[in-house]
């Protein structure tokens, strides 16, 4: 039961982060074993107990945190258009030894790589492992160590496995290499907010459906699971939309993963020539928000809007 408790804290504790901004140790150290996903670690920063409650100086943190954190840069191998591509993450280990949950965290939207979960070294999602879990966000595909990419925004199949890759990295690591006295107890929890709720419920479909080897105990997640075509209906009933980088991102994604149409026929000039210049992960959200109209039909492709709007293309 106070895995749950903890669970549900845990969650609440991501929300209020997003509003603001089963193996274990082999017991034979000279057995060795190929890693098929796991690739480095380094250290990236630690906390302790107390600096971390300086952090988050939030009612009642000093119950919530019970250890302090060391947070690692981690990469792994995952699959992108066929390719066998390294990607890159954050796993934190609580510095008490302890048999632990393992969490994957799911960031929210980002839209500057310096804001990856491996590229920053501030603890946004990896303070969950203050709470007594050892905690994993992928950067996902796009960012950190694949920052060359066009970042998959919403995307199922690369969200789920590239999260799922992780997942195995993380069990390579501890089985194989780690030092630590932290290790995973066998339960397994899910969770994130915004983009996070999306990659979330994502993860889980694709495990539930595809995958035999991995138990998932329990998942937590907000916002992000939206149904695109009704989102889309709603917003061309408006005029303007004041965050026009939410609609952007995952038109070019699909654009070029499955549709490969010219960006002329989405966008309007000038942005068809710049918008994915602009998305390409080198700048800040407030940087693309002055970039972009709000005015909807100022922004996309005019016959494209008519289109939606009646249906005809989807």
């Amino acid at each position: 039961m106070r895995d749950f408790y903890n669970f549900r804290l845990m969650f609440l504790f991501i929300v209020s982060f997003s509003f603001f901004f089963s193996c274990s140790k082999e017991d034979d150290p000279e057995e060795e074993k190929e890693d098929l996903y796991f690739v480095s670690v380094e250290g990236k920063y630690e906390y302790t107990e107390a600096s971390l409650e300086q952090v988050y100086p939030l009612p009642g943190i000093e119950t919530v945190v019970v250890n302090g954190i060391k947070t690692y840069k981690l990469e792994y191998k995952t699959e992108y258009n066929n390719n066998t591509i390294t990607a890159s993450g954050t796993l934190t280990l609580p510095d008490t030894p302890g048999s632990y949950p393992l969490v994957l965290v799911e960031r929210g939207t980002i839209t500057d790589n310096k804001y990856a979960p491996s590229e920053s070294d501030f603890p946004l999602y990896e303070a969950v492992a203050g709470m007594g879990y050892i905690v994993f966000v992928p950067d996902l595909i796009g960012y950190g160590s694949s920052e060359e990419i066009l970042h998959p925004y919403y995307d199922y199949e690369y969200t789920a496995t590239a999260s799922i890759d992780m997942y195995y990295a993380i069990n390579e690591y501890l089985g194989n290499h780690s030092s630590s006295d932290a290790v995973t107890n066998g339960k397994f929890f899910i969770s994130g907010y915004s983009q996070g709720g999306y990659s979330g419920i994502a993860t889980y479909k694709y495990i539930s459906e595809n995958i035999n080897d991995i138990e998932v105990t329990a998942v937590g997640t907000g916002a992000g699971g939206y149904d695109l075509l009704t989102v889309i209906e709603e917003i061309l009933e408006e005029d303007t939309y004041p965050t026009p980088v939410f609609l952007v991102m995952p038109m070019v994604t699909y654009n070029q993963l499955y549709i490969n149409r010219p960006l002329t026929d989405i966008f309007n000039e000038p942005y068809a020539a710049m918008i994915q210049e602009v998305i390409d992960g080198g700048k800040e959200w407030s940087q693309i928000e002055n970039d972009l109209p709000n005015v909807i039909n100022e922004l996309f492709n005019n016959d494209l809007i008519e289109k939606l709007k009646n249906e005809e293309d989807t």
